[in-house]
């Protein structure tokens, strides 16, 4: 009676750890990974930033607002012409975050004569889009949720053959 109530905390405490592995935390992270990234872009003279908006089936974005800010305060703002292109004059160098048609982007801008090599001319944006899905599939398949389905039958298993063993061993 002990042991079955044991086998069964087991297997609910093996659940919830492979949820807790494969689930929302390990995603939060990816998320914050990827969220931290930032791209290298080299000014032209004058501290100018180029750049250029499409929709996601790559048509200019004409008429979007774009905003730069540093340390949360806006330092300049303008609007893509018709071909989605944008250029904003009077920037220094430094981490920035550019707002533009939905989505907010890290850069690091350099000065002409002190980027690395890494660093674009210029920056290329997609516009947010309803059509567009962004983020892991949470689906099971490849890449979803057969690993977290997979750790659970696998203590499940394990679990069991542990109660089989030690239920021979009692003798009944």
């Amino acid at each position: 009676m002990e042991f079955s109530r044991t086998f069964r905390s087991a297997i609910a405490l093996s659940a919830i750890l492979a949820v807790m592995v494969n689930g929302p935390f390990a995603s939060a992270a990816q998320t914050v990974a990827a969220a931290s990234q930032v791209a290298d872009v080299s000014l032209a003279g004058g501290g100018v930033l180029q750049g250029q908006i499409v929709t996601a089936q790559g048509a200019p974005a004409t008429g979007v607002s774009v905003v730069v800010q540093h340390s949360g305060a806006d330092v300049a703002q303008t609007v893509t012409d018709q071909k989605g292109v944008f250029k904003i004059a009077g920037l220094r160098g430094g981490v920035h975050q550019v707002l533009a048609a939905g989505q907010q982007s890290s850069v690091r801008l350099w000065s002409a004569n002190s980027a690395p090599p890494v660093a674009q001319p210029a920056m290329l944006l997609v516009a947010n889009s309803d059509d567009v899905v962004r983020g892991n599939h949470s689906g099971l398949g490849p890449g979803g949720g057969w690993g977290t389905v997979g750790a659970i039958v696998l203590v499940g298993a394990l679990a069991y053959g542990i109660y089989e063993i030690a239920d021979d061993d009692s003798g009944s």
